[in-house]
């Protein structure tokens, strides 16, 4: 199945082998979700001309986790497919079928077994047909949502000669390592840690030191050394240390600048770049480390310009570098550089913080985490903060930005909102994030957003929750992707004493279990004889992976008792049964039991 962006003409090929060696001569540029994969393997197959019994074998053993190109069927396969995947540089674990439901599109699966030893019905045919045109659609979509970090791609391969389809096919790890001319080469010294200058260790403390010292201990296998982490608390704020960060923060906590009292936000400018360069912990397999270093001063300057294109395209290989170095399978790979860089930004941060300690009688950790650190201190001794932070940029090199926060919510390390005292709101964490994120990894979320709008607009705008929810009209505000991973063995919904077999991933909504005085139940995974709630959904929902579901059958109460328990999460309260939500349950199940 094929769509031509420009014109959206499907072309549907079936059981016709020289209609696709047709369509390939074309030279067409492909795109599919997972196709490096799969799809890719299947037509250079089709293309060759394999039986369809050699076409099944090679589709299960890549559904099983095999590599394409190690199949015997790939080796001297002649037939070459242009093509990218928009699956590159995307959330592992997100699926086409989550993101058709994180869209908003149906997520109703084929009936047609994938195992039918006959050919298919033409009634079967169609609806094959109809699937594959739908999942064609959806990729579409992503390519939409992603066209500018595809034309960044493009943009990046003209920079250096490279052809836009090969910048396109290219993960942006690959890119990058490609614009830097990097040269794989072989390390065994990737334990051979240094302390680097202008560190000061004198004033770190002795456990935090000894937990990195551990590199050194060759007996520790790396498999089990880089699994371990140290929690190390100054005074009563625990942090923890590992081998890839260092987070830690307060729980459940509330807090708002005033005349006396203030909170402050320093994050360390482009860490890790600033890393490579300062202390020369790019990758040892790039030639001429001036490349990268120049790629540095040049976004510098296009954001002095206010060229934002070139500022955003930059930003990507300064940004990937890093992981790209811990990739074994990339030619980027360093281990002792990407360990240096990742031991000596969290002491080089631990520097900071013991200096800020010492330094300051009023100080209060909120949260400190990789690359900075957020307090509340008294407004007399901001100036001493100015102070140390200047004085650890002179030594250190690195460049502080500061935010001045008017309001924070903390719940935990993980999930936070904060208002800036510019008016700015940012929130942080599964509690409260959704829409789709090019931060790290692509991601989109728009699992439960109804409550993650309520839960903001309750904190930094005071909007009642049952206000947000009661005037809400989009019914995708409402959706909750219920998804099981792939080691289950599949997803049912008990309802009443039945068990109803259900997709793996599925759109859900909490629905009134008394309305039509018709009992929902919720979805269980199943593994073997054992099942498993699937979390964050409700006791009693009803299905609608086709969206015929209307505002009616939805109980919008729970929606809001959720976000209550939330915010109390927010708040560190203890939770707190919702007392009308009860009472009128208990109401209702009197009335049944009258009638």
């Amino acid at each position: 199945m094929f769509k031509h962006r420009g014109t959206g003409e499907y072309t549907v090929i079936h059981n016709d082998n020289d209609a696709i060696w047709q369509f390939l001569r074309e030279q067409p540029l492909l795109c599919g979700f997972n196709n490096k994969a799969y799809d890719n393997f299947i037509l250079k197959a089709v293309a060759a001309d394999c039986t369809p019994q050699e076409v099944k074998a090679l589709s299960e053993y890549l559904i099983d986790g095999g590599q394409g190109w190690q199949h015997p069927l790939m080796r001297g396969n002649p037939v070459f497919v242009t093509s990218f995947d928009i699956r590159d540089d995307m959330y592992e674990g997100l699926s086409l079928k989550a993101c058709e439901g994180h869209l908003g599109m149906s997520v109703v699966e084929s009936s047609v077994p994938f195992d039918l030893d006959r050919p298919l019905t033409d009634e079967e045919l169609d609806e094959t047909i109809f699937y594959c045109k739908h999942d064609v659609d959806a990729t579409e979509k992503l390519v939409d949502l992603r066209q500018s970090y595809l034309q960044t791609k493009i943009n990046l391969g003209r920079r250096v000669g490279i052809s836009d389809e090969k910048a396109l096919s290219c993960t942006n790890a690959k890119l990058t390592a490609l614009m830097l001319n990097a040269r794989r080469r072989e390390w065994n010294d990737g334990r051979d840690y240094v302390y680097p200058p202008r560190l000061d260790v004198s004033i770190i403390p002795q456990e935090i030191l000894d937990f990195f010292d551990t590199i050194h201990d060759k007996s520790i296998p790396d498999e089990v050394l880089f699994k371990t982490a140290l929690t190390y608390k100054f005074g009563d704020f625990p942090c923890r240390y590992a081998w890839g960060g260092v987070h830690g923060s307060v729980k459940g906590y509330h807090g708002k600048s005033t005349v006396k009292r203030v909170i402050q936000n320093r994050d360390v400018s482009s860490l890790y770049p600033s890393l490579l360069e300062l202390f020369q912990y790019l990758s040892r397999n790039v030639p001429d480390p001036h490349v990268f270093y120049n790629i540095r001063k040049e976004r510098i300057q296009a954001k002095h310009d206010g060229n934002d294109q070139l500022a955003k395209d930059l930003k990507l290989p300064l940004n990937t570098v890093s992981g790209a170095q811990e990739n074994r399978y990339n030619d980027l790979y360093d281990p002792l550089k990407t360990r240096s860089m990742r031991i000596s930004g969290q002491l080089f941060l631990t520097m900071l913080l013991v200096q800020l300690l010492q330094a300051c009688k009023s100080i209060v950790l909120l949260n400190f985490n990789t690359d900075g650190l957020m307090y509340e201190i008294d407004a007399d001794e901001v100036p001493i903060v100015d102070s140390v932070c200047a004085a650890w940029e002179q030594t250190t090199g690195f460049e502080l930005e500061l935010d001045e926060i008017d309001e924070v919510w903390i719940k935990d390390v993980n999930n936070l909102i904060l208002r800036k005292t510019n008016g700015k709101v940012k929130s942080v964490g599964s509690y409260v994030s959704y829409g789709a994120t090019s931060k790290g990894a692509w991601q989109i979320n728009n699992s439960m957003v109804i409550v993650k709008k309520a839960l903001i607009d309750y904190f930094t705008k005071g909007v009642p929750v049952r206000e947000t929810i009661m005037n809400s009209n989009d019914i995708m505000d409402f959706q909750i992707i219920a998804k099981a991973g792939s080691s289950y063995d599949g997803v049912v919904q008990k309802i009443g004493n039945r068990e109803v077999q259900v997709q793996r991933v599925n759109r859900v909504y909490a629905v009134d279990p008394f309305k039509d005085r018709q009992w929902f139940g919720t979805l269980y995974a199943l593994q073997g004889e054992s099942y498993k709630k699937i979390g964050n959904i409700p006791d009693h929902c009803l299905v609608d992976n086709d969206n015929h579901l209307s505002f009616d059958e939805i109980d919008r109460e729970w929606y809001i008792a959720t976000t209550e328990k939330r915010i109390m999460d927010f708040l560190g309260e203890k939770r707190r049964r919702n007392t009308r939500r009860v009472n009128s349950i208990k109401k209702k199940l009197l009335e049944m039991l009258e009638v």
